[in-house]
Formats: structure tokens, sequence, C-alpha cells
């Protein structure tokens, strides 16, 4: 009885070390056993690319989302605190002119 095996050239390699595991098949069609490796590596991601920086915080893309970081210093008090996230991610996401300076006010009475 003669048995044929198929595997490519990276399997054999690894099967040579004694590095793979994996599963035996048998094609009925072909009459060959086939083997089938597990992928156990682990898996890779690209790195997230920074969009914009500020002096408390980045934003950055991955390739499902968009992560915003802000820093503040807790001497502020909550709600300075809170205004000043808001302006930060404002600011990241590119609505840096939301509102108005005190002097474009003035020149506007």
């Amino acid at each position: 009885m003669k048995i044929t095996l198929e595997l490519d050239d990276k399997t054999f390699a690894q099967v040579l070390l004694g590095r793979v595991k994996g599963t035996l098949g048998l094609n009925h069609d072909k009459g060959v056993i086939t083997f089938n490796a597990w992928n156990i590596g682990r898996k890779r991601h690209s790195a997230d690319v920074t969009l914009r920086e500020t002096v408390s915080g980045w934003l950055k893309q991955s390739t499902k989302k968009r992560k915003v970081f802000v820093s503040v210093n807790r001497s502020m008090g909550r709600a300075r605190a809170d205004s000043e996230i808001l302006r930060q991610i404002l600011i990241l996401l590119g609505f840096r002119n939301y509102t108005k300076t005190i002097d474009e006010i003035l020149d506007e009475i």
C-alpha cells in the first residue's frame, strides 16, 4: 500500500524541525492524505497611526477605530477639567475654531 502526503514547503520545513501541529485528512478524490497545519502563531496587527497631538493628549487611528487620549490635572476641579477635556477633544478632532474668543466677540459689537 502506497501512502502519499501533500505538504507545502513552509510546513515541510517545520515538520523537519518538529515544530508543527495539525491534522491529517484523506482526500477521497485524489486518494492522498493532506496535512492541515494549525496556525498557532500570534496575530500581528499594524501599529496605530498618530493623526494629531496636543500638549495633553493625542488622536490615533487603527484599522478599525479612532482613539482619543486626553490627560488633565486633578487639581483643576471637576468642572474645569471636564471643559478642558472637551476643548482638547474638539481640537484633536479638528474643530479648532468651535468658539470665539472674547476679542472676536467685542469686535463684532
